[in-house]
């Protein structure tokens, strides 16, 4: 989720600032995740992605209801495999 500062994330994870480039725009904000190889290291059946930056586990999601505030459901890859992201 969400995050200002490492001691608002679960322990196993940390406040990353990620930055997404939606072509006209880059929204970025900060939440609790952290880095991986590869999808099955992402708990809660979440996805690695380098969407700016090192590759990182995202929350998959269904549609905006999902997400956090401020994180919209986005198919980053064009793969229909869509993830909370900044929005």
């Amino acid at each position: 989720g969400p995050c200002a500062f490492d001691d608002h994330c679960p322990l196993d994870a940390e406040c990353w600032d990620v930055e997404v480039d939606y072509g006209d725009v880059i929204v970025g904000d900060a939440m609790c995740t952290y880095p991986c190889e590869l999808d099955d290291e992402c708990e809660y059946d979440g996805r690695c992605l380098d969407a700016s930056g090192p590759p990182l586990c995202y929350a998959r999601c269904i549609d905006d209801l999902d997400c956090w505030d401020g994180f919209a459901c986005v198919d980053l890859n064009d793969d229909f495999d869509p993830v909370c992201a900044p929005w």
